[in-house]
């Protein structure tokens, strides 16, 4: 059950570090993330005869535990992602047999996450398929709920179901037979999930209406906190925040999965041939698949983390064509609306602050023109 419980961890930190449950504040998103490593880490704790020698694994577990952590509160989602992976791989090393099983599915399937936000923030065309994707799901589920549903990726929970894919697969060959029974249950407790939560997306505006209406104290400003109410609460969560519930219920139907499940055993002298561990588990129990989350998810996870560091101009010379209706005033503060955004006050200043020459010229004569590297012609 502990195994199970630090699978399910891993699984919604994981989701909560890709942003799929919708915006959260940073400090917030973090503080959660290391609580659901805390509780992965102590529902899977060591066995009483570790894989490795005693010491090696505390190094290892030391080690790789802070880079997981500071993976996992990186700003990048993929980096965080790959963290959490990272994490599971790590703990997977602590158990044997058919709980170092579950742990390496879960951190398969959450390195698969992350190499996704890796690739949906770096190549276009995967992003604007996702959302075409969501863009669907949602059209789907608008036409159940009898309303229309515009979402994109986030909110049609796209990335739920990616994860949620890799360790129904796993799940689905990992577990004894006969599968296709468990495989059709599980499928279609998934998708009742998946679109009961679309649904009540479509119906969120009905949800807030039924919510009551606190009524502030009297004397109370927009610089005080009210009282805390329930109603508020919900109020600020719905829609932003519901890829909660269909975490929790994806969740449900997977720990649901994993506690019942007969799992495949190793084969023994004189044991079934059916009952060989699938392929998949012999890829896993080698030293490949042993290291492999563990290696990808650090490998990628840096990469995802680098920043490379600022370009420099230093040697340049920036000239700006000075028109008279150009405005070369900086911003004011407390001034908004359109005409505070046609100033080019500030342009100078970044022009220097990266190393380089900046000048204005009217007429840009052809010593000017020589002198210059670079020619900006600002909007009339």
């Amino acid at each position: 059950m502990g195994v199970v419980l630090a699978a399910l961890s891993a699984l919604g930190t994981a989701w909560l570090a890709s942003g799929a449950m919708g915006p959260m504040a940073l400090a917030l998103r973090n503080g959660l993330a290391w609580l659901g490593l805390a509780i992965m880490v102590g529902a899977a704790s060591p066995s009483s005869r570790p894989v490795w020698p005693l010491s090696r694994a505390v190094l290892a577990a030391v080690v790789g535990l802070a880079a997981a952590g500071g993976l996992v509160t990186a700003r990048s989602t993929s980096a965080s992602v790959l963290g959490v992976a990272l994490a599971a791989a790590i703990v997977s090393s602590w158990r044997q047999g058919i709980d170092r099983r579950a742990m390496l599915l879960a951190a398969w399937s959450i390195t698969v996450l992350g190499v996704y936000r890796l690739v949906l923030l770096s190549i276009p065309g995967v992003w604007l398929a996702s959302e075409h994707i969501g863009a669907w799901l949602g059209h789907g589920a608008g036409r159940l709920a009898g309303r229309p549903l515009a979402v994109g990726a986030t909110y049609a929970g796209v990335e739920l179901l990616l994860l949620m894919v890799c360790v129904y697969l796993s799940w689905v060959v990992e577990g004894g037979r006969p599968w296709w029974r468990r495989a059709l249950a599980a499928l279609v407790a998934l998708a009742g999930v998946h679109t009961a939560y679309l649904v009540l997306v479509a119906r969120s505006a009905e949800l807030l209406s039924a919510l009551p209406v606190v009524q502030p104290p009297a004397g109370q400003t927009r610089y005080m906190p009210p009282p805390w109410h329930w109603s508020d609460v919900l109020r600020a969560a719905i829609p932003w925040n519901l890829p909660l519930l269909a975490a929790a219920g994806h969740l449900a139907v997977l720990g649901s999965a994993f506690r019942w499940t007969a799992w495949r055993v190793s084969a023994q002298a004189g044991s079934s041939s059916e009952q060989a561990p699938h392929w998949l588990w012999r890829l896993q129990a080698g030293r490949l698949g042993q290291a492999g989350p563990a290696v990808a998810a650090l490998a990628l996870g840096m990469l995802a983390w680098y920043v490379p560091p600022p370009g420099t101009l230093a040697g340049k010379s920036v000239l700006a064509l000075d028109l008279p209706s150009t405005n070369w005033s900086p911003p004011e503060a407390g001034r908004f609306g359109r005409t505070a955004g046609e100033g080019f006050g500030t342009l100078p200043r970044l022009v220097e602050s990266l190393g380089a020459s900046f000048r204005r010229s009217s007429d840009l004569t052809e010593a000017d023109l020589a002198w210059a590297d670079v020619l900006v012609l600002l909007p009339p």
